[in-house]
């Protein structure tokens, strides 16, 4: 994990907004997941109920949150998405880092972690913390949706982008996902 910080430190200076190459764009980003560790503590909660309205204000309660208890994974985890959504991805990507050392068996985090990953350009870490969410929970369809989408861009055609393909077209919760999946997968001559 700190060899995958310490890069992501090195580049974010030129981190990067990609597109799909594909003439089938994938839908919006899947979103980050705020829903790591059951319900929220009350100062996570109005932090988060702030977080539109006052952003600077929504990091401090958070940062309040954190300093009262350091161990408490899913407040990192918001405090991440919070700088994510605010553009700082240095950031969300440490704090991130932080909410998945604190919570081993979660996937939220190794999500919304590669999320920050591949904004930064840094695809393959990226392509890392999606599985790592996915060894968390199979079923996570945030780290399902993101790792296709980032297949699509580097490794489109292998066997494994292709069933995830299928998968999204048959399962996702999201009608555009399924589309996009559908179109993308008609695209893809399977690659072994």
């Amino acid at each position: 994990m700190f060899r995958i910080v310490t890069r992501l430190l090195s580049l974010i200076g030129a981190s990067l907004l990609v597109g799909c190459a594909s003439p089938h764009r994938a839908p919006a980003s899947p979103g980050l997941d705020l829903r790591a560790g059951g319900s929220p503590s009350g100062a996570q909660a109005r932090a988060m109920a702030r977080a539109e309205a006052d952003a600077d204000r929504a990091r401090q309660l958070l940062e309040s949150a954190i300093a009262r208890d350091p161990f408490d994974g899913p407040t990192f985890n918001n405090l991440g998405a919070l700088h994510f959504a605010a553009g700082r991805v240095r950031d969300a990507a440490l704090a991130f880092a932080e909410a998945r050392r604190l919570m081993p068996g979660a996937p939220e985090p190794r999500a919304n972690l590669a999320m920050a990953l591949e904004q930064a350009g840094l695809f393959d870490e990226a392509a890392e913390a999606y599985a790592a969410a996915l060894e968390c929970n199979p079923r996570h369809w945030p780290a399902i949706l993101g790792l296709a989408r980032l297949e699509g861009l580097t490794r489109s055609g292998s066997a494994e982008h292709v069933a995830r393909l299928d998968l999204i077209a048959r399962e996702a919760p999201d009608p555009a996902w399924r589309a996009w999946a559908s179109g993308a997968a008609r695209q893809e001559p399977t690659r072994p």
